[in-house]
């Protein structure tokens, strides 16, 4: 892909959060970069002679037409192609309030640069070679990451290890179609079965490191989107108490009269790497109140949509004729878990053998929502009834995907090498076997960005932030 530098414009953005702080940062990218940190920064340490590379410079900010102070930073020098974009770069690092921010970013409009688009920094490294495609979605990963776990996967990604194994297997890919379009230049090389054979052979084993790699997403999706988690039971047996309890904070009301919860209440939380959408209920049973008829159908239409079903039972009062309807209802329910609570107050009333009676195999955890009891042990369970007890990290090479476009193209990938296959095993010309070939070369390209479009770029970079 052409590189921009030398020929684009020099632009211009904040790279730190909006608001005030002890520091922001205004970076400068492009091949006037150099120029414009010369007309507008002052320092003892540059008197007109060369600006040193990579050290940091102490100095003020000026307005360029009347060389009126902006504000004292610190700047330095990153020329190309040793920066971030590949580019000139240059940084200011100011004061973090909002009025030396505009003046620096302002001196820097008014020396000629352009303000950045969103991801536009980022783009100019993807195009100049910096970081491939993949690398530069984990730019934007790394900074959304919601947990420990999901700010390790983008940094892995970031590190290339995605990319170069891609490149490997279209690049082996890349070799199968040459090896047939040497027999399609020249006829008299005609392939006989050994050949075939051979070509077959490596295909399905791309196909199954394809396949490993695309299994990984089932591991990586969580991580990436949060799993939506609705707590169930009937009035009164601690739903909130338990929500307040897993957030070590209290977020919903609780109180001792039955039927508290009329709505549902959504908070994040991070159990064990792993982000969750908690969803507080409002207690299931009959009820003439309209407004709690409310709450209760909301419950029910917030148990169907979840991905996990934490369902409350009291210790103290045993198995009602509420929770039996309960226990079935759940049975079609996503990943379910049994939570029996109050067993701070109650005396064993309710034995796991009761529950496994309606749900056989399901998880049950004791808990008292009251003293924190019984909380680790949920949260593992939680864990374990997500991943299925699997580290996510059972990719091809310890890879795990968390990009849903790069899971995409996975599987198109996956799906044309299948056409391959079945059309050599079908006996069809190589010739148009190799169509799927392509196409699956072209989809693998997709990730690294070595197939990709125009528009494509500005639908992946439009979501990133100004600045980066």
């Amino acid at each position: 892909m052409e590189s921009i530098h030398q020929h684009e414009d020099t632009i211009a953005a904040v790279a730190s959060p909006p608001g005030r702080g002890g520091v922001a940062v205004i970076r400068v990218s492009g091949p006037r970069a150099l120029a414009m940190m010369r007309r507008i920064f002052r320092s003892p340490a540059i008197p007109g002679g060369e600006v040193p590379a990579r050290r940091v410079l102490l100095g003020r900010v000026v307005e360029p037409e009347t060389d009126r102070p902006v504000d004292e930073v610190l700047c330095f020098y990153m020329p190309a192609p040793r920066s971030y974009t590949g580019e000139d770069v240059v940084e200011f690092h100011c004061h973090g309030g909002p009025v030396p921010v505009e003046g620096v970013l302002g001196a820097l409009i008014a020396a000629g640069a352009r303000p950045a688009e969103p991801g536009e920094f980022t783009r100019r490294a993807f195009i100049n070679g910096r970081m491939d495609l993949s690398q530069a979605e984990a730019v934007a990963d790394l900074i959304a990451a919601r947990s420990r776990v999901a700010a390790e996967f983008a940094l892995d990604q970031l590190g290339g290890r995605l990319g170069r194994a891609v490149r490997s297997m279209r690049g082996r890919i890349i070799e199968l179609m040459a090896s047939i379009e040497v027999v399609l230049d020249y006829p008299e090389l005609d392939i006989d079965d050994r050949d075939l054979r051979e070509i077959a052979d490596e295909g399905r084993s791309l196909s199954g490191e394809l396949r490993r790699l695309l299994e990984s997403a089932a591991a990586g999706r969580p991580v990436r989107e949060g799993v939506r988690t609705a707590i169930l039971g009937r009035p009164n047996v601690g739903k909130s108490s338990l929500l307040n309890a897993l957030l070590g904070r209290d977020r919903a009301i609780v109180t001792a009269i039955p039927g508290t919860t009329r709505d549902t209440v959504e908070e994040e939380l991070v159990v064990q790497g792993i982000p969750l959408v908690l969803i507080d209920t409002a207690g299931i049973r009959q009820s003439d109140d309209d407004v709690e008829r409310i709450g209760v159908e909301r419950a029910r239409a917030a148990g169907e949509r979840a991905e996990l079903v934490l369902l409350v039972l009291d210790d103290s009062q045993g198995i009602t004729p509420e929770d039996r309807d309960l226990l079935r209802g759940i049975r079609g329910f996503s990943s379910p878990v049994v939570v029996i609570n109050k067993t701070d107050v109650g005396a064993d009333r309710l034995p796991d053998r009761m529950v496994g009676e309606f749900l056989p195999g399901v998880p049950v955890v004791r808990i008292s929502a009251l003293t924190g009891a019984g909380i680790p042990e949920l949260e593992a369970a939680i864990a374990e009834r997500i991943t299925g007890g699997h580290t996510p990290d059972a990719g091809e090479e310890g890879l795990i995907l968390t990009n849903a476009r790069h899971e995409e193209a996975v599987r198109a990938a996956l799906h044309s090498l299948g056409a391959f296959l079945d059309a050599l095993e079908a006996g069809l010309p190589v010739d148009v076997a190799s169509i799927d070939l392509r196409e699956t070369a072209e989809h693998l390209g997709r990730i690294t960005g070595e197939t990709v479009t125009e528009d494509l770029l500005d639908s992946i970079f439009a979501n990133y932030c100004i600045g980066k």
